[in-house]
């Protein structure tokens, strides 16, 4: 009877052993529980942050990019974004400028203007896309170069944009969309015959009238880089152009104005400046011979100083220079450099933008297609395609490539 009741006492002190350690691990259950949870709440309430955060960004680089005019993924996913332009193509009889397939996206991201405004607590944008129809046009780059008599042809505009019978100053920069197209806009066309324009007549190969002219005044060499691989080197006196291509090194003496390109294989040493570039290959298009000029031109009196000044950009120069008058002198002289060996009173230099630029597709009505918002008023837009660079040197009477 003793040893049964020692049992019970025993079974007994077990159960509240067992009673207690479920009580602990009840307590400590509860408290993961409890630890777990709140784990939870707070790792929502951070992806909960985090997703508002990335609203706010987005919104924040949305706006940014619309003062930009620029177009970005922020504003509209791509994905939707080429939806839009192939269901525009498909309402519209003209053409995009490019197709509107994911392959051209970083191209519409380039070309789409953005406008932004906010009504009502609600923010909007409007996109603009161009819309061409295919023609094609030259942009021409214009540039000023002395001559044998120290004078110097200053165009309106150092851009000139170039159809089979008509032209246009560009009024704003245009847009580089790729290396070899460019978009311009706001254009007013010309008729190119009869053309009293000063660099019209030049391209027509006609003697040039309302021409704007300056005496130019130069010491030293002139080697202005108009491209990563090309510069344009104006050489008053005969000069030794040292070549290093590879291992091969050849001397040449030179004098006069021509158009140096070369690629990364080469580079050129003319005194202490030397011409190097990345540029692994050269492709040599295109010659635009300018005509010689048998009248004597009427020089702007005029100073100016173009140690500073890019052959390309005189125009703005002659803006802000000073009326002069010299009793010993018709016109007085510009800072600048050398004169060219024929026979030519005047030349300007033109190629195509980066270093030539030929135009695939287009001029264009610009009418504007958005997306969230009404239609603005049309404006006339030009996209424009480039070529290769070009060597240019200039022979009797012109500007010719090799």
């Amino acid at each position: 009877m003793k040893d049964y009741e020692n049992n019970l006492n025993a079974i007994k002190n077990n159960q509240i052993k067992i009673y207690r350690a479920i009580d602990r691990y009840t307590t400590r259950r509860n408290e993961v529980e409890t630890n777990f949870l709140t784990a939870t709440i707070f790792s929502q309430i951070e992806n909960s942050l985090q997703q508002l955060y990335d609203r706010l960004e987005t919104l924040e680089n949305a706006i940014t990019f619309s003062h930009l005019e620029k177009m970005h993924p922020s504003i509209l996913d791509a994905s939707y974004l080429i939806e839009e332009l192939n269901q525009i193509q498909n309402e519209i009889k003209d053409n995009l400028a490019f197709a509107p397939n994911i392959n051209n996206i970083h191209l519409w991201e380039k070309t789409i203007k953005v406008k932004a405004y906010s009504t009502n607590e609600t923010l909007n944008f409007i996109l603009d896309l161009p819309i061409v129809a295919k023609q094609p046009y030259n942009l021409l780059h214009l540039y000023s170069i002395p001559n044998n008599n120290d004078t110097i042809l200053i165009p309106k505009n150092p851009y000139l944009i170039l159809g089979n019978n008509e032209f246009a100053y560009p009024h704003e920069p245009c847009d580089t969309i790729t290396e070899n197209e460019v978009i311009c806009k706001h254009l007013e066309w010309k008729t190119l015959l009869h053309s009293n324009d000063c660099i019209a007549q030049l391209i027509q190969h006609q003697e040039p009238h309302n021409c704007t002219y300056a005496k130019a005044k130069y010491d030293n060499n002139i080697i202005q880089q108009i491209k990563d691989n090309s510069w344009i080197v104006i050489m008053k006196q005969d000069e030794v152009i040292k070549t290093i291509c590879n291992q091969d090194v050849q001397y040449q003496r030179s004098k006069g104005v021509f158009l140096i390109t070369t690629d990364s294989n080469c580079k050129i040493q003319i005194r202490d400046r030397t011409l190097s570039t990345h540029q692994k290959y050269i492709n040599i298009r295109e010659t635009i011979p300018l005509p010689r000029a048998y009248q004597t031109p009427n020089v702007t009196p005029i100073k100016l100083k173009l140690d500073s000044i890019n052959l390309d950009n005189l125009k703005d120069a002659l803006r802000h220079s000073e009326d002069i008058s010299d009793p010993e002198e018709d016109a007085i002289t510009i800072p600048a450099t050398p004169s060219w060996p024929s026979a030519i009173t005047m030349y300007v230099l033109v190629f195509l933008t980066g270093v030539g630029v030929a135009v695939y597709k287009l001029w264009w009505q610009r009418r504007t297609a958005q997306i969230t918002a009404d239609p603005e008023p049309e404006s006339e837009t030009v996209q424009l395609r480039s070529q290769p660079s070009l060597r240019l040197h200039l022979k009797g009477g012109g500007v010719t490539s090799q």
